[in-house]
């Protein structure tokens, strides 16, 4: 039932006279819901069309989000990419759910402005409430129904409280959808956190590995250079056999040239006795006398050697003595030193005690 402005207002007129008790509860605003209506339109068309743009630039920045995680090649990068992206669809969709509240408000305050009349009616049985639907500009009021033991007061009140219910539940569905949502994420980021362990882990042991190559290849190299180095001593002694086989070479041709001369002084000596034998005895003499002079010295030197030999055990025989009365005085020290400890350790008790 469509009714302008002017035949409203007549049949509150007439329900407050008619019906006095329920005067508060079928009163009305002194504003026209014919004036309101139009602003709310206005401001739904820009909650919609302000919803359109950010669902435009949404789709818009994916492909451009897709390009950059195409280029980057890190994993670390990838991440940052994905928690901006996840981000942007946390702002949209709490944007999303201002505008909705938004628009439950504006419906609110229009149902507000728009509000239903109510009429009571005499009945034998009882008073009678119901509620006359009124539509403006297509727009159907909500109904109130309240039983004959009711009062538009406590019907009020149970409507309000089911609409309370409902509010809380698409609350709770709400708070639980954001809640699973941010479990996705988590989970998500459990599974990148694993994944950058395995690859850590992958790029640990491959480090490890390309180490003990390397300690591998080390060992490898002091192996062949110690091989090296055996081969070269082997040669160096070799070689310095072989000097030491040419210096003996040498040495015997050296000995046998002596030998040869030592036998040519012979034959020249011999050859010399012949011709000297009358002057022999006298030079027999002479040798004699020179030999025993070189016995007497001999027998010298080995006397003087005998003495140096003495002194030596002599000297030795005092250096043992020494150091032996040496010991002596140190241990006789330390027994000194370990008299005076237990001294002061009685006086230290005698004193304690």
């Amino acid at each position: 039932m469509v009714c302008p402005t002017d035949l409203l207002q007549q049949e509150i007129d007439c329900l407050r006279r008619a019906y006095t008790p329920f005067a508060e509860f079928v009163a009305l605003p002194s504003a026209a819901p014919s004036s309101s209506s139009p602003a709310a339109a206005a401001a739904a068309a820009a909650t919609a069309t302000t919803a359109a743009a950010g669902a435009a630039a949404a789709a818009a920045a994916a492909p451009s989000d897709e390009r950059r995680a195409s280029s980057l090649t890190t994993p670390q990068e990838r991440q940052q990419l994905q928690l901006q992206q996840q981000q942007q669809q946390e702002q949209q969709q709490h944007q999303q759910q201002q505008q909705q509240q938004e628009q439950q408000q504006q419906q609110q305050q229009q149902q507000q402005q728009q509000q239903q009349f109510l009429c009571a009616l005499g009945h034998p049985l009882g008073a009678l409430v119901f509620v006359i639907g009124l539509q403006i500009d297509g727009l159907r009021l909500l109904q109130l129904e309240c039983l004959p033991d009711q009062t538009p007061q406590s019907a009020i009140k149970t409507k309000q409280q089911q609409q309370q219910q409902q509010q809380q539940q698409q609350q709770q569905q709400e708070e639980e959808q954001l809640h699973q949502i941010k479990e996705q994420q988590l989970s998500v980021w459990g599974q990148q956190q694993q994944q950058q362990q395995q690859q850590q882990q992958q790029h640990h042991q491959q480090q490890q590995q390309q180490q003990q190559q390397q300690q591998q290849q080390q060992q490898r190299q002091q192996h062949q250079q110690h091989q090296q180095q055996q081969q070269q001593q082997q040669q160096q002694q070799q070689q310095q056999q072989q000097q030491q086989q040419q210096q003996q070479q040498q040495q015997q041709q050296q000995q046998q040239q002596q030998q040869q001369q030592q036998q040519q002084q012979q034959q020249q000596h011999q050859q010399q006795q012949q011709q000297q034998q009358q002057n022999q005895h006298h030079q027999q003499q002479q040798h004699q006398q020179h030999q025993q002079q070189q016995q007497q010295q001999h027998q010298q030197h080995q006397q003087q050697h005998q003495q140096q030999q003495q002194q030596q055990q002599q000297q030795q025989h005092q250096q043992q003595q020494q150091q032996q009365h040496q010991q002596h005085q140190q241990q006789h020290q330390q027994q000194q030193q370990q008299q005076q400890q237990q001294q002061q350790q009685d006086v230290f008790v005698y004193s304690v005690s």
